[in-house]
């Protein structure tokens, strides 16, 4: 059984107006840091001003992992910083080492 042409024509554009009040949404993306998935909201919690030293670091859509360590005069040494990384490891559950690869200290 053949359509007709109006008949045909009539389907088509149903079909265009269905398209037309299609809305795509974006509710954030997943990320792999080291092969680990990371849900990214589509509304960032937070915007940190890019640094110079941060633009030259990978990233996926202007996103850069980034750990950001507070500095305080008790623990601004090396071994501190160590123990605090070390704390981040064993400590946070979603933390991984490709995290260290933009750091931001907080003095």
């Amino acid at each position: 059984m053949a359509l007709s042409y109006a008949c045909l024509i009539g389907i088509l554009h149903i079909g265009f107006l269905r398209l037309a009040a299609t809305v795509l949404t974006s509710t954030g993306q997943t990320l792999l840091l080291n092969e680990i998935p990371y849900y990214v909201p589509a509304t960032p919690f937070a915007t940190v001003p890019v640094l110079s030293s941060l633009k030259t670091l990978s990233s996926a859509g202007g996103l850069v992992p980034v750990t950001v360590v507070r500095v305080s005069a008790s623990n601004d040494n090396l071994s501190s910083l160590e123990s605090i990384i070390d704390g981040f490891g064993t400590g946070d559950d979603v933390w991984n080492e490709g995290f260290l690869e933009g750091k931001l200290g907080d003095k």
